[in-house]
């Protein structure tokens, strides 16, 4: 694992662009994903040092992403907690985040 890794999760091009930017500046080797199923596939084989998730994006939201991607970080193969985001424009009911194990 490379300790200056990032996973950015947004499928909105002007926050990745931007996200992307601050990264970079700070040294960063950047991997993006516009969906939860490439984010899933990305951060099992890349290992981040750290992941930042919106928590709508398409084919899986970030909240199923975050429950397929939690046996990972109980074996410890990603060793940082997630970054949760979010841009809604519009407030939507509360979801629980499964945080607790991280």
């Amino acid at each position: 694992m490379n300790k200056k890794t990032v996973l950015i999760i947004e499928d909105e091009p002007a926050l990745v662009e931007m996200y992307q930017k601050k990264f970079k500046d700070a040294k960063y080797t950047v991997y993006t994903a516009g969906d939860g199923i490439t984010a899933e596939k990305l951060a099992l084989e890349k290992k981040p040092s750290a992941i930042l998730i919106d928590l709508f994006i398409p084919q899986k939201d970030g909240i199923a992403l975050l429950e397929s991607l939690r046996p990972n970080y109980r074996i410890q193969s990603l060793l940082s907690p997630p970054i949760l985001t979010s841009q809604a424009k519009k407030p939507k009911p509360a979801q629980k985040a499964p945080t607790a194990s991280y």
